[in-house]
């Protein structure tokens, strides 16, 4: 299915309506990244998105059994529904003054997530080593 009929036929909402409801969650993490930053001249902010176990990869294990809603939405469909809205977030964010944001989905594996979205031991480790990538770049050191 695409993203508009699972709005519509899964989850039950006009796509234009849908499409109001996630640009209004995108606006209110902008404003808390003004307000962050309200006050402190020239600050720059570093945003980064953290893949979780639904949405790091199209083809995954077991997807139907891992999560449903209803009987209706599974892991696939949250896959496409936090692509749309993680896409459409970065885009916004970096449009922001002295704001950059990325996407850290390099080479993530299923055995670092402890369910759908909490990283385990080994999820956690891994992540802090691609995070101190970014920020080394942030930085300037190498």
């Amino acid at each position: 299915m695409n993203l508009r009929e699972i709005v519509e036929d899964k989850i039950g909402i006009p796509f234009e309506k849908y499409n109001e409801n996630k640009e209004i969650a995108i606006d209110s993490v902008i404003s808390n990244i003004k307000l962050m930053t309200l006050n402190k001249s020239g600050a720059k902010v570093m945003f980064i998105y953290l893949p979780t176990r639904f949405g790091f990869a199209e083809n995954q294990k077991s997807i139907e059994k891992r999560f449903a809603y209803k009987n209706l939405i599974n892991a696939r469909d949250l896959g496409l529904l936090e692509k749309d809205y993680r896409d459409s977030l970065i885009k916004k964010i970096n449009n922001v003054k002295g704001v950059k944001a990325f996407y850290t989905a390099e080479d993530v594996e299923d055995s670092w997530f402890y369910d759908e979205s909490h990283f385990s031991r080994l999820g956690h480790k891994n992540i802090a080593i691609i995070l101190e990538k970014y920020f080394l770049e942030a930085l300037q050191i190498k």
